[in-house]
């Protein structure tokens, strides 16, 4: 991977080796690594999926909650239990709406695919 890139081509570099071709045009995606089961997708699907799953509007309402709650709230302590009690169930939530998101889009497969093989998971991970 090109240690010159932006962060975000980085993790999307990262999302893309996910995705094995098919000799029939379509792909298999393997969401939990190359060992567990995979699933077809078409490459409309696969657009989607490397799409951003949610728009940024709810990062960016929590964050500017956030900080401007903390300066409403004294002492260090309250202000990280603030942010505790603000950041983290925001991100759970936003992980689970992921979630059922890719859920949702992994349903339009046609099939599932087995786990690759030792071999092939090795070299596909050493190409990428």
């Amino acid at each position: 991977m090109d240690p010159n890139l932006p962060i975000r081509q980085k993790f999307r570099s990262l999302e893309e080796q996910r995705f094995v071709p098919r000799d029939d045009g379509d792909w298999n995606y393997y969401p939990r690594g190359f060992a567990n089961s995979g699933y077809r997708v078409s490459a409309a699907v696969r657009q989607k999926l490397l799409a951003e799953p949610f728009s940024r509007l709810p990062l960016v309402l929590i964050s500017i909650s956030t900080v401007i709650g903390t300066w409403f709230i004294h002492g260090f302590e309250n202000r990280l239990l603030f942010v505790a009690a603000t950041v983290l169930p925001a991100g759970i939530l936003l992980g689970l709406y992921r979630r059922s998101w890719l859920r949702v889009m992994l349903a339009q497969s046609p099939e599932r695919v087995s786990a690759r093989p030792k071999a092939e998971r090795h070299g596909h991970e050493a190409k990428s």
